[in-house]
């Protein structure tokens, strides 16, 4: 073997380590080119995935039908606290088949319905969450139309800030599928079909603070300019997402005094904004300012703020457990509670250092909290600092605790400067009106019958018809001869039915015997009300001819003829009438009748109720699916639906007898729909345990009962309801916030306990 010498040797072991680092260094390339291509790989299966979900769904988009999406402008970079606007556009080459609902409200009053993906899944926040899963904050469906599809696009533009803010810069991809499109005829709820979209990229770049500085300031020039036709819910809208830590201050500033129909954009912004804790202490600091005003929504808003930052700690309660579930409901509304007790008394506590119009609007609030615990300056010398709607506010919702002397000066000068821009107000004329009647009823009556003789009252119908007379003979010429020169007809055929003396009962029948099923159904229901008073036998003839005067398509008034008549007068006569209609060939007649009868009846109209509704079952039995099938499409299936859910209605919720148990289940056994089986069950859960009486107050009024399934409007309404009941029956008293109102509560308490001792029933709390 052919020796190697030391030098190299050297060299041998120096190319081998060389070779090995070489090597390694490969193999740590190939892993490293490995992990690269491996991460590259799941990047794309990760978008493949949204792409894949987006083109499955698109591919069931039926044939003729586009829906496309497209960012406003064709803009594609956006600060954080930029308006993004989207445009959907949707259109139908089938010309007639399809329809759009086209309810663009923003979510203060609109359903959720079209459903947004964004890739990647993460770095934005819904900006609303807390105010829809707060407790506290609610959301209803917008009011819409339905528009027939055809070539020409139709265009749907939402901000998408609405639903998300994006709290990460980043690249994000979206598309859109809505329900909205469905076959005309056909509801988009029930009939509709899913519409997938393309997808569209942008980009969310962090927002720096010069563009946030200028942006704030653009939009605070505009909701300051004083050219009342500028564009301020624009702009008020840039300031709700800007997000930015002085939008915050500027936020709650205008928040405080908001009368330019900009007050849901800018708490919007407050509960949505990323500053949570600075909004708090922000609205905490300015609570008590000299110029701050306080607005209820105000205490409202800090409280529930407050109330969600420490709902986390009782979150672990929260379990499937509906107990648990309600106890940690009825934690938050506790301290909900609480909060807002300790700001009201902030508030009243710094109401002698405010000034002008934040001292009238912080007043405005305490009134309307009915805050008793501190003395508040008199309402009279506030009012004037207060808008035309704060006004109308007190005046409605707080008389009570405003009422005095000291008004009746200021209602005298709004009751004459506003008559004259009566619809710019909403009746506060009328408002000032009847609080005058209140405070000074000769002065007051004399300004109402003025009102009447007019031939176009400058005051409501409710207003007019406050006065106790039971009748006016001395305006009855004026009643009718208005009416019949056609000058306001509804308020003057309202006067005839709440004022009219038989004296002028010729003249209103000779019209009614000329014109009835012919004529407008609100002054139709009235005239034949006013005739049932004075001679009930006498007008039975008019209003089975209204009931039966079918041809007329422009009035159509015979469906609701028992119901409008009812809601002024009722009779024995009236009563037999309606039972008399209750097997008319019409189901809309008979739906009337049977909603009539069941809220106004008499207990002997009970039986002939559960009679029809027996007749109506063994029509249907076994034929579920024939009310199912094709509902939205069939006018005939919808009546007949209608019919059963009043007959159950009738049955279940009359005044006139109790519905308990025993009538509530063998009400369910006539259902044959799905959701009326359910609607029975559910009264059926209000007999399972102790029956409550849920009492809950109002400001004007007495407010409202809830025993087992009922719901009662007056005491006497209340009284007559749990006398139905057995002797023995033990009701557990449940009054609306034991905490306010606790004298009148105490009294009703002690007044139903005594009513029920007497008829051997128990009240306990």
């Amino acid at each position: 073997m052919k020796s190697i010498s030391p030098a190299r040797t050297i060299l041998f072991k120096s190319g081998l380590a060389a070779l090995l680092l070489l090597s390694s260094l490969a193999a740590g390339l190939i892993v490293i080119a490995n992990g690269a291509q491996s991460e590259t790989a799941a990047q794309a299966r990760q978008e493949s995935e949204f792409e894949v979900k987006r083109r499955e769904a698109s591919s069931k988009n039926p044939p003729g039908l586009s829906f496309t999406i497209r960012l406003a402008g064709a803009k594609r970079e956006f600060r954080q606290g930029e308006i993004i606007r989207l445009e959907m556009s949707f259109s139908s080459s089938l010309p007639k088949r399809y329809e759009m609902e086209g309810r663009t409200w923003d979510r203060s009053g609109r359903l959720d319905q079209d459903d947004f993906h964004i890739d990647p899944a993460d770095g934005f926040s819904d900006p609303m969450y807390d105010h829809f899963h707060s407790g506290f904050g609610s959301m209803g469906g917008g009011g819409g139309g339905a528009f027939t599809l055809e070539v020409k696009p139709r265009l749907i533009t939402y901000d998408l800030n609405e639903w998300f803010r994006f709290d990460r810069p980043g690249k994000y991809r979206l598309y859109v599928a809505s329900p909205r499109v469905s076959p005309i005829g056909r509801g988009a709820q029930t009939g509709g079909v899913i519409l997938t979209s393309n997808a569209v990229e942008f980009e969310i770049t962090p927002a720096d603070r010069a563009w946030q500085e200028n942006e704030l300031k653009r939009v605070t020039q505009a909701l300051d300019a004083k050219d009342r036709n500028a564009d301020r819910q624009t702009a008020c809208r840039a300031l709700r997402f800007l997000g930015s830590e002085a939008a915050v201050a500027e936020l709650i500033r205008r928040y405080g005094d908001s009368d330019d129909g900009c007050a849901f954009e800018y708490y919007a912004g407050l509960i949505g904004s990323p500053h949570r804790d600075l909004v708090i202490e922000k609205m905490e600091s300015r609570l008590a300012l000299p110029d701050q005003p306080v607005p209820n929504g105000w205490l409202a808003l800090l409280a529930t703020l407050v109330t969600i930052s420490r709902s986390s700690e009782w979150e672990q309660s929260v379990s499937s457990d509906g107990q648990r579930r309600s106890d940690y409901w009825e934690r938050r509304m506790t301290f909900y509670g609480q909060a807002k007790a300790k700001y009201a008394e902030q508030l009243a506590r710094a109401i002698p250092h405010k000034i002008g119009r934040a001292r009238a609007i912080s007043v405005k609030t305490l009134f309307g909290l009915n805050w008793g615990k501190w003395e508040l300056p008199a309402a009279a010398s506030i009012f004037n600092e207060l808008s035309l709607n704060d006004q109308r506010d007190l005046l409605a919702c707080c008389w009570k605790r405003i009422a005095g002397p000291a008004m009746l000066p200021i209602l005298r000068r709004i009751y004459e400067e506003s008559s004259e821009r009566n619809n710019e107000i909403g009746e506060l004329n009328g408002l000032a009106l009847r609080r005058i009647y209140d405070l000074a009823p000769e002065e007051g009556r004399r300004l109402i019958i003025a009102e009447m003789r007019r031939p176009a009252p400058r005051a409501s119908r409710q207003t007019l018809t406050i006065l106790p007379d039971e009748t006016l003979p001395e305006l009855d010429s004026v009643f009718v001869d208005n009416l019949e020169k056609n000058d306001n007809p509804d308020t003057h055929s309202a006067l005839i039915e709440r004022y009219g003396s038989p004296a002028i009962f010729p003249r209103v029948m000779a019209l009614l015997d000329e014109r009835v099923g012919n004529m407008d159904c609100y002054q139709q229901s009235r005239l034949l009300a006013y005739c049932l008073r004075v001679d009930a036998s006498g007008s039975i003839g008019l209003i089975r001819r209204a009931v039966t005067a079918r041809g007329n398509e422009n009035t159509k008034c015979y469906p609701n003829v028992f119901r409008s008549v009812v809601e002024f007068r009722t009779s024995p006569e009236l009563e037999k009438l309606a039972i008399e209609f209750l097997d008319d060939a019409d189901p809309e007649v008979v739906i009337d009748a049977a909603t009539m009868l069941g809220q106004y009846g008499s207990a002997e109209v009970e039986e002939a109720l559960w009679r029809r509704f027996e007749k109506w079952h063994r029509e249907w039995d076994g034929r579920e699916q024939e009310l199912k099938a094709d509902f939205h499409n069939d006018n005939a299936i919808q009546l007949q639906t209608g019919l059963e859910q009043a007959l159950r209605m009738a049955l279940s919720n009359s005044p006139a007898w109790l519905a308990d148990m025993k009538k509530l289940e063998r009400l369910r056994s006539l259902c044959v729909t799905q959701s009326e089986r359910e609607q029975a069950d559910h009264l059926i859960q209000w007999w399972s345990g102790e029956i409550s009486i849920h009492f809950f107050p109002a400001e004007d009024e007495w407010g409202s009962a809830q025993v087992a399934q009922y719901t009662l409007r007056s005491l006497s309404a209340l009284k007559q309801k749990l006398a139905q009941f057995p002797k023995g029956k033990v009701f557990k008293w449940a009054a609306f916030n034991e905490s306010q109102l606790d004298e009148e509560k105490e009294k009703l308490f002690r007044e139903l306990e005594s009513f029920l001792g007497e008829r051997g029933a128990t009240l306990v709390r």
